[in-house]
This record gives structure tokens, C-alpha cells and sequence, in this order.
């Protein structure tokens, strides 16, 4: 297994700076959401020359969008098959595809039929590009794929074939009031990517190692699975970010996920 972190823990700080603070933090690789890299998404070759000065490598492109309002499917499907493209680029593998979020009122399983819908969509535009789009459940207000329902219902009504998921545990999966080993038995294969963060019995985000998630049981499980895949840490603890700075909370997790691999 590989170890990397979501960039989005150095918030506004310009890209090289934040590979240098990941490689300092010791992480093989990063995960970015598509508006941060997207002034290098039409110049591959030159962000690879970026990260081979910090051997580091892209591990997938997270992409959001208004998944279930058909006004905005041709700009989601654009942004699909850009992000597509630039990921294959750079040698990724998945494609992760966030959780969405609907109005008040909305009614959800419509909502997560027209999600499943584009869903479906970017997944096959993600396998022509060699590419597994997995799905991150988001435990925000008003969140589309969040509870155990909405995530079963969403892995009910998309193609096995191109769309996988990426559950966020200990964070979202618990948050949304699933539990972060039993999603890996649930889905089995269908899970394709990983990413970690942990919270405490308030329900507040905290560093990882620190909270009430069993990451000896996950990495366990996914040993036996012989997955070979990314564990993303992402961390969001903004108490801890500020007392600590970004880099120091990033170091502290990476060195946590280091001994749990050991």
C-alpha cells in the first residue's frame, strides 16, 4: 500500500510550496482537487518534472460538481473529461468523484437517481481514459451520499463496471452514520481507494491514531485483500491545523500510517 495526503490541509498555499511541505511530511504521493492543479492541467509533462524534483507522484484528481442538476451536466462531463485526461497524464489510476450536495426540500432518491446518472456517466469517460472513477461520500449539511442508505442506494444504481467508491473513514462514513470497517465488507472490491482521517467521541475531527477509528482492523482487512492501493490521509482539524501548522499535523499522520503498514 501507498501513502499519501490530501493537498487541501495547506489551504491557499501556492502548489510547489505545498509539494515541498508533502515531501517533507514524507508521503510518497498527493491527491488535488482538480480547481487546485487546473494551470497545470494543460501541461502534463511539465507538472511530471514538477514532481520528480520532490519525488512525489499524483495519486488521482478529485473532481466535484452539481452531479444531480441536469442543467449542469455538460460542464460536469467536461470537467470529467479534462480531469480524465490530465490524470492519465501524470500515470493516476482512479479518478474520485465528491459527494454533491442538494437543496433543502429536495427529493433524495431522485436526487440520487440523477446523481447515479452522472455518476454512471464520468465512470465511463474515467475507463476510457484507463481510469477508476471512485465515489467520495460527504457527511456535510445537505450532502447527497452521506448515510448508509444513500450510499448503498447510490452503489445499487451505478455500473459495477465504472464506478467504484472511495470511502473517507473514520471521517465521512462515520459522520454520515455508517461504520469505517464494516463499509470495506459491504462493498469488498467495489472499494478502490482510501482515505483516512479520524474523529473522537465529540464527533470533532482530530489527527490521526487520536480518535475512535479501528485502523489496525482496515489495514488488517485490506491486507488480506492484497490491495496495493492509495490510503490518503486528509486532515481537517482546523484546531490542530492551527495550533500545529498544516505541515507538523501532516508529518504526525504520515509517521502514524507508516507504523501501521510496518
Amino acid at each position: 500500500m501507498k501513502i499519501g495526503c490530501q493537498i487541501n490541509t495547506w489551504g491557499r498555499l501556492d502548489v510547489p510550496s505545498i509539494l515541498e511541505e508533502v515531501a517533507k511530511a514524507g508521503y510518497e504521493g498527493f491527491e488535488a482537487a482538480a480547481p487546485k492543479i487546473a494551470e497545470y492541467m494543460d501541461d502534463p509533462a511539465g507538472f511530471k518534472k514538477m514532481l520528480e524534483g520532490y519525488d512525489l507522484a499524483l495519486s488521482s484528481v478529485y473532481l466535484s460538481g452539481k452531479w444531480h442538476d441536469p442543467e449542469e451536466r455538460v460542464n460536469v462531463l467536461g470537467a470529467c473529461q479534462k480531469a480524465a485526461a490530465f490524470a492519465e497524464e501524470m500515470g493516476c489510476a482512479k479518478l474520485i468523484l465528491g459527494g454533491g450536495t442538494m437543496d433543502t426540500g429536495d427529493d433524495i432518491h431522485a436526487v440520487l437517481q440523477e446523481t447515479a446518472a452522472r455518476y454512471n456517466e464520468c465512470g465511463q469517460i474515467a475507463h476510457s481514459y484507463n481510469l477508476k472513477a471512485c465515489v467520495h461520500p460527504h457527511a456535510h449539511e445537505n450532502a447527497t451520499v452521506a448515510s448508509p442508505m444513500q450510499i448503498a442506494e447510490i452503489m445499487d444504481l451505478t455500473d459495477p463496471r465504472y464506478v467504484f467508491l472511495c470511502p473517507d473513514v473514520g471521517g465521512h462514513i462515520v459522520k454520515g452514520g455508517g461504520h469505517a470497517v464494516e463499509v470495506f465488507r459491504l462493498y469488498g472490491e467495489r472499494v478502490q481507494y482510501v482515505h483516512f482521517k479520524d474523529i473522537d467521541y465529540n464527533g470533532n475531527w482530530c489527527l490521526l491514531g487520536e480518535g475512535t477509528t479501528d485502523y489496525p482492523a482496515i489495514v488488517d482487512h485490506l491486507s488480506h485483500r492484497d490491495y496495493g492501493g492509495w490510503l490518503i490521509a486528509e486532515e481537517e482539524c482546523r484546531e490542530k491545523i492551527e495550533e500545529l501548522g498544516p505541515t507538523e499535523c501532516a508529518t504526525r499522520n504520515c509517521r502514524y500510517m507508516k507504523a501501521l503498514l510496518a
